[in-house]
């Protein structure tokens, strides 16, 4: 699938047979929050919004971007690997990464218009 080959780039997987172990890992050891910031500018959203949408406080996140080579802890990697596993896969079904975006940003009636 090419979503997954889209993820496994954005997270700077060189092999292009990744696995879900390769996620487990990323998972426990950390993601960089350079990468997130990154991942948050990539959707067009900004840092508030993602905040309410992994539920991750929005003071961490600016604690956790302030800082130079700071880590996620493996519970904040996990929502982000979350959220850019859904990016990817909508940037798929859709077609378009601009319309990706626009439909991750639009209220969704299944949850209650988040």
């Amino acid at each position: 699938m090419e979503n997954t080959k889209q993820l496994a780039n954005f997270f700077g997987f060189k092999n292009d047979q990744i696995t879900p172990f390769d996620f487990i890992k990323l998972t426990r050891k950390g993601m960089a929050a350079g990468l997130l910031k990154k991942l948050i500018n990539r959707v067009h959203i900004n840092q508030e919004d993602f905040a309410n949408y992994s539920g991750i406080k929005n003071r961490t996140l600016s604690r956790r971007f302030e800082e130079t080579g700071e880590k996620l802890t493996p519970e904040e990697t996990e929502k982000a690997i979350r959220f850019a596993r859904i990016f990817f896969e909508s940037i798929d079904v859709i077609g378009d990464e601009d319309k990706a975006s626009a439909w991750l940003k639009r209220p969704n009636r299944a949850l209650n218009d988040e």
